[in-house]
């Protein structure tokens, strides 16, 4: 018995690949996706004063129908803009989640042998729904939630677990 080989199913693979890759690559993959942000700044304050530091995230509110990529920003003495180093957002309600400290951590050596001893935070993921974020949005934290995240002494679990 003789094999007959042909190189027709193999050109077509290699046919029909190309035209994937290039079609993946003319879908749009990364960038120009449509998608506007907006800058968003504001004040923020705990138990009454300027957060000295702090870290937040904008989470698009999907129980409200909202989507959308989340965004971010670091508070600097009661100040934050996503245009200095965060992202910003799609309008429209999100959970602001909001990481305080009393002042700035320091910077990882990178050396493990160094020992540190990071001041913690004030408080953890603080979550603040806000019915429309846009470009100003000021955030007001309670005193009442000092230690809110964190794991109490002796007890490995967080405090707001269940």
């Amino acid at each position: 018995m003789k094999m007959i080989c042909t190189t027709w199913p193999t050109r077509r693979c290699g046919r029909m690949a190309l035209a994937m890759v290039i079609l993946a690559i003319t879908a749009g993959c990364g960038g120009g996706d449509g998608v506007r942000l907006t800058d968003v700044q504001g004040k923020v304050q705990f138990a009454g004063a300027p957060l000295a530091y702090g870290l937040l995230e904008f989470i698009p509110d999907t129980s409200k129908g909202h989507k959308g990529p989340a965004g971010n920003a670091e508070v600097v003495n009661g100040v934050y803009s996503t245009r200095n180093g965060g992202k910003g957002v799609i309008e429209g309600p999100h959970l602001v989640r909001v990481t305080g400290y009393s002042q700035k951590p320091a910077a990882g050596s990178g050396d493990e042998t160094v020992v540190s001893k990071p001041e913690p935070p004030l408080f953890l993921m603080f979550t603040i729904p806000i019915e429309k974020v846009s470009s100003t949005c000021d955030l007001d934290v309670p005193a009442s939630v000092k230690g809110f995240g964190l794991a109490p002494k002796g007890n490995s679990r967080r405090a707001n677990d269940p």
